[in-house]
């Protein structure tokens, strides 16, 4: 009996080794391959901003011209097919956000531009973001012709 109990401590001792053997390959070759240089998860995207490392071309070599909300404001003429009565709900599908004012589904991108703010009569929302939204929508509008 005491034979058989010294063989199967051999058999376990053997087993316990093969196993932090095969544990040790397996994590070497893990080592191993996570070392090995590899292309990145974007580097098959064909003009991709992300792959190429930069984002100088979103615009296709274009330049970006990005003036500000007071620009828009005072140069309806710039505002190119997009009219000033062009209503805040019909290009965002809502009406401007969280403003004291009273805005309503004739709110127009003007009436924002023209009432930045939070008080009584502003129409910019927190943060003039209404301001800024309509601001940004003719940027992209008008892009190319600035």
């Amino acid at each position: 009996m005491r034979r058989e109990k010294e063989q199967q401590d051999k058999l376990d001792m053997m087993s316990s080794t093969q196993l932090r053997r095969t544990l040790l390959k397996l994590t070497s070759a893990g080592a191993l391959i996570a070392s090995i240089p590899g292309r990145t998860v974007n580097a098959g995207i064909s003009n991709s901003i992300v792959a190429s490392g930069h984002g100088s071309d979103f615009a296709n070599g274009e330049s970006m011209q990005v003036v500000s909300p007071g620009y828009w404001k005072t140069h309806t003429g710039d505002w190119g097919s997009i009219a000033s009565t062009t209503t805040f709900k019909n290009v965002f599908g809502e009406l401007p956000l969280n403003t004291s004012a009273t805005a309503t589904e004739t709110t127009t991108l003007l009436q924002v531009l023209e009432s930045p703010g939070q008080g009584k009569s502003g129409l910019g929302g927190p943060s003039n973001v209404n301001y800024f939204l309509a601001s940004f929508y003719l940027i992209a509008a008008n892009h190319g012709r600035l």
